[in-house]
């Protein structure tokens, strides 16, 4: 699932001294893409009509907040870093590791609210976004001072909801409701946690998409694994609350690095449910309601 190779030239100072420890720096510059699809207001189309904006983690730093790593010897955790792009280093981390096998874990996220239960090697978000995983294994000796250069798969899932028909004036927001959805991950396995059952994600519409049609896509992220399925609410609403569309999708898939996108007339009402499947992200999962 990942890929790291020793950049960094050899160093004897540890024979030299007698240490038994390395430095090594971890270059997590990977070419990260982030789909923008929270009401997108430019960026560059792909083939698709996606927008979307590439970028490395070093050099724009404001796409990505945190990063982690932890690092195992056995079952015990010897160390942990977290980085923001307030360091100086952010994206570039630099520990000393004792001569021996070592097991590190990175997790690169832009989700927000993070709660981490180190105990249980959890990390939930409030609101978690695109993230990237990584499960490193790694033998330190006496060469092993250097950079390696390591690269991060996405973890997380994505719903997309887009309405197809013309979106009416008086809408306020579109409110997502999985049945159920995982708001965390385990940093060691990569398996989602922090199940909240109903979890309703409420965005904003801009007044800009009045009027428009298969313009307005809404989006939320989670973590899914190798796979689950859920019912999917989707509920369009006027500032005073007051119901003005809604669909109910059952049995939608989610799964690691896959994005399901659900498409359908949302405030007029017409045809019946159908489900296609189609390739996006890794595959996309393709819906209509």
């Amino acid at each position: 699932m990942c890929g790291c190779s020793n950049d960094g030239e050899v160093s004897e100072a540890n024979m030299a001294t007698g240490a038994e420890e390395a430095e090594v720096m971890f270059d997590v510059r990977g070419n990260f893409v982030i789909d923008v699809t929270d009401f997108p207001q430019g960026g560059v189309s792909n083939a698709d009509g996606v927008n979307v904006t590439r970028t490395a983690l070093t050099d724009e730093a404001n796409t990505m907040t945190d990063l982690w790593m932890w690092d195992f010897v056995g079952d015990e955790c010897v160390q942990t870093l977290h980085q923001t792009p307030a360091d100086a280093d952010w994206g570039t981390p630099r520990v000393n590791l004792k001569f021996g096998s070592h097991h590190v874990y990175f997790v690169v996220s832009r989700g927000t609210g993070a709660t981490l239960d180190n105990g249980a090697h959890e990390i939930v978000w409030s609101r978690p976004s695109d993230t990237f995983w990584l499960d490193l294994v790694i033998d330190v000796n006496g060469s092993t001072n250097g950079t390696r250069t390591v690269e991060l798969d996405r973890i997380a899932t994505r719903l997309r909801v887009t309405a197809t028909d013309e979106v009416p004036d008086d809408i306020s927001t579109i409110t997502i409701t999985p049945s159920v959805w995982y708001n965390g991950m385990n940093y060691c396995t990569g398996e989602p946690c922090g199940v909240a059952n109903s979890q309703d994600r409420k965005i904003n519409v801009p007044l800009s998409y009045v009027g428009t049609s298969g313009q307005l896509a809404v989006s939320i992220y989670g973590f899914a694994g190798s796979g689950f399925q859920t019912n999917v609410g989707v509920t369009a609403k006027t500032v005073d609350g007051t119901n003005i569309g809604e669909a109910t999708v059952a049995s939608v898939p989610f799964a690691r690095n896959r994005s399901t996108e659900l498409a359908g007339t949302l405030f007029v009402k017409v045809g019946v449910n159908t489900i296609t499947i189609d390739d996006e992200w890794l595959d996309d999962y393709e819906m209509t309601f």
